[in-house]
């Protein structure tokens, strides 16, 4: 079952807005901060987060990441360590 299916079976998904206030940013810089947002992606889903998708909005004084659609909790995930 693919995160996109799960998703849409949780009604409580919610989205999530983390807005970053910075000095005046240079227009050339804009490319990098989009650079950003494939791999902002990527460690969410590698801490088991589900989620729809993640926009990038970015102006001289503020940088948005938006996650639309995350799930309130992580994929059930099943270690075996082992100790002393």
């Amino acid at each position: 079952m693919t995160a996109k299916r799960k998703l849409k079976r949780n009604k409580e998904a919610q989205d999530l807005v983390f807005e970053i206030g910075t000095e005046e940013l240079p227009a050339s810089y804009f490319d990098c901060v989009y650079s950003t947002q494939e791999s902002s992606a990527a460690v969410l889903r590698s801490h088991g987060l589900l989620f729809e998708n993640v926009v990038l909005l970015v102006t001289p004084r503020r940088i948005v990441y938006w996650i639309r659609g995350l799930a309130p909790f992580q994929e059930t995930k099943e270690e075996c360590v082992k100790g002393p």
